[in-house]
């Protein structure tokens, strides 16, 4: 694993605000402050498109150029390039936890059944 390593200038943190934190992407990591907000750090910090979102998250985890994590309501949040619809979650799920991978994040409902979206998702489904 890859750490990423802050450039101080980028930080509007400091690591004791910290509660968890992803896993480091290619762009830079993301982890949650203890009140719940996201904070990003590294080298682009937020990918091309979409910046984190600034509503309080519970979990987070970061692929290689997108994040996702968890509202309190049980509702995905993607941020990021969007490659292979790694960034478009489906609506109306509830998830209990929450993993990012390169080009493709996968949830547990809280029903116990696992979905994905991205590239893994179009994979399995052509076969």
């Amino acid at each position: 694993m890859r750490l990423a390593i802050p450039d101080p200038r980028s930080m509007d943190f400091t690591w004791d605000d910290l509660l968890k934190a992803g896993q480091g992407a290619r762009f830079g990591a993301c982890g949650i402050r203890m009140d719940a907000t996201v904070a990003c750090w590294g080298l682009g910090l937020v990918p091309d498109t979409e910046t984190p979102p600034s509503d309080q998250l519970q979990e987070i985890d970061m692929g290689e150029y997108h994040g996702c994590g968890l509202r309190a309501a049980a509702a995905a949040v993607c941020w990021g390039r969007d490659t292979d619809g790694d960034t478009i979650p489906p609506v109306r799920a509830r998830f209990r936890q929450i993993s990012a991978g390169v080009s493709s994040t996968c949830c547990v409902l809280v029903d116990g059944t696992i979905v994905c979206w991205g590239k893994i998702a179009k994979t399995c489904a052509s076969g």
